[in-house]
C-alpha cells in the first residue's frame, strides 16, 4: 500500500525500496507524482523496488525506516522531524530499533 498526499504546490518527492536487498532510490522536485515515481524507481538498483512513499509541497518530507529484523516503515511529514518520527512508529509496528533510512524533502532533495 502507497502512502501520499498533496498539499498544494507542484513539487513532489517520492523514495522507492526494496525490502530484500534494502536499497532505495528517491525523487524530488518532480513536476508529478508520476515522474517522481518513475525517477525514485529508476534510482533504486534492486529489481523488487516498489515506489513506498510521496508527498507535494512546501515544507513537505517522505522518509522511510528499516529495524533490526529488516522490518520498515514510512510516511510523510511537515518537515523533516515529522517525517522521520511518524515512519519510524511505522516500522517499529513491525520490528525493533528501527531508524531512518532516508529523507527527502521539497527543494532539498536528501537530507540525511
Amino acid at each position: 500500500k502507497k502512502l501520499g498526499a498533496t498539499f498544494g504546490g507542484s513539487s513532489y518527492m517520492g523514495i522507492a525500496y526494496s525490502q530484500k536487498s534494502d536499497v532505495l532510490g528517491w525523487a524530488y522536485d518532480a513536476e508529478t507524482k508520476e515522474a517522481a515515481s518513475k525517477v525514485a524507481l529508476k534510482n533504486c538498483k534492486a529489481k523488487d523496488c516498489k515506489f513506498t512513499v510521496w508527498a507535494s509541497g512546501e515544507n513537505r518530507c517522505v522518509s522511510v525506516a528499516r529495524g533490526a529484523k529488516g522490518g520498515y516503515g514510512y510516511a510523510h511529514g511537515e518537515g523533516r522531524e515529522d517525517s522521520e518520527a511518524k515512519s519510524v512508529a511505522s516500522c517499529s509496528k513491525f520490528d525493533k530499533s528501527c531508524a531512518v533510512r532516508k529523507t527527502v524533502c521539497a527543494g532539498q532533495g536528501p537530507v540525511d
